[in-house]
């Protein structure tokens, strides 16, 4: 019996894209850097209409969706900058 001879199948790699995708992820990281995170505020203005309403089942909480955002978005930045900063072995700032 002779020898088996191994096959993988090897995907070719777009390197232009990757390239694009990577110098997007840093510079958004930089980014996060530089800027800070502005926490949305919930709108106060009153909307008045005398057309009769109806039951659409659905309810609306801008104010608990506003805190989630407001807790999550600045999360979400954090960990962007950590794994840039992984990804390159040393600070990015």
């Amino acid at each position: 019996m002779g020898a088996e001879q191994l096959s993988f199948d090897i995907h070719r790699i777009d390197e232009e894209a990757t390239k694009d995708a990577v110098e997007k992820y840093l510079k958004q990281a930089r980014e996060y850097i530089v800027t800070e995170y502005i926490p949305d505020e919930p709108t106060m203005t009153a909307v008045y209409s005398d057309m009769p309403r109806g039951d659409t089942g659905t309810t609306s909480d801008q104010t608990g969706n506003i805190a989630t955002r407001n807790v999550d978005e600045p999360e979400r930045r954090r960990k962007h900058i950590e794994r840039a900063e992984k990804a390159i072995g040393q600070s990015i700032v």
